[in-house]
């Protein structure tokens, strides 16, 4: 719920926002008339404008007005309303709209559980967002809402590690240090291991020191060198299977 606690954030500033900001939303809207009216002067007249934006095909007023009404600060708290607006905004490639879609078909949220809808949405939503892109990543690996693949599962976790994101490099080097999906590698997944834990992630301790266990001081010093080259390191796919 972390993002939707940021995006309660963004609607009260946009709940704060000026009049004529809002109104200039409406412009870009492209809604009927728009250009004859004056700007208005309060926020009651800009909320119609800006409801108007939504109602006109603007993606982004389309995904605000989602998070206004699921946050509660446009009358009561009404998910499913919510969802609408957000499968509009998603259904125009608004990234963030596709991807809180996705967490609300993943927990039911507005709408019935979709497990595979909710793959769906976070898969859109990973061509630009990297939480996406692990959620994507995580039902992958998992096998929730179609088929497992953990190779595509450890390129999505890459994708998102070499951004910065700290919990897929912790997915990315289990599965590494695992062999599960890629080629097993414990100086690499300890790299991961590394490079996560020097940008803040907590809890490494064990897996790292039980990790670190398996090498020769020469491979512990080869892995820091790497975590020092991150986003540098590149996952490679097992080589295919022998036919039988």
């Amino acid at each position: 719920m972390g993002n939707l606690s940021r995006e309660r954030r963004t609607a009260a500033l946009i709940v704060r926002a000026s009049a004529s900001a809002l109104f200039a939303l409406a412009l870009i809207s492209g809604a009927a008339g728009a250009a004859d009216v004056p700007v208005p002067g309060n926020y009651g007249e800009s909320l119609d404008w800006y409801e108007r934006a939504a109602d006109a095909g603007n993606p982004k007023a389309q995904y605000l007005l989602g998070v206004l009404i699921e946050s509660g600060q446009r009358g009561a708290v009404d998910p499913a309303d919510a969802a609408a607006w957000y499968a509009k905004a998603a259904a125009g490639g608004h990234a963030a709209a596709q991807l809180r879609l996705g967490q609300m078909f993943y927990a039911g949220r507005g709408v019935g559980r979709d497990l595979a809808q909710a793959r769906r949405w976070y898969a859109a939503a990973a061509q630009g967002l990297d939480a996406a892109r692990y959620a994507h990543a995580l039902m992958l690996e998992r096998g929730q809402g179609g088929p497992r693949d953990a190779t595509a599962a450890a390129r999505a976790y890459e994708v998102a590690a070499t951004n910065s994101h700290l919990p897929s490099r912790v997915n990315l080097a289990m599965l590494i240090a695992r062999g599960d999906g890629v080629v097993r590698d414990p100086v690499l997944a300890l790299a991961w291991l590394v490079a996560a834990e020097r940008d803040g992630q907590q809890g490494l301790g064990p897996l790292r020191d039980a990790l670190a266990a398996e090498l020769s001081a020469a491979q512990r010093d080869t892995a820091r060198d790497l975590a020092a080259q991150v986003p540098k390191a590149v996952v490679k796919a097992p080589p295919a299977a022998p036919a039988q």
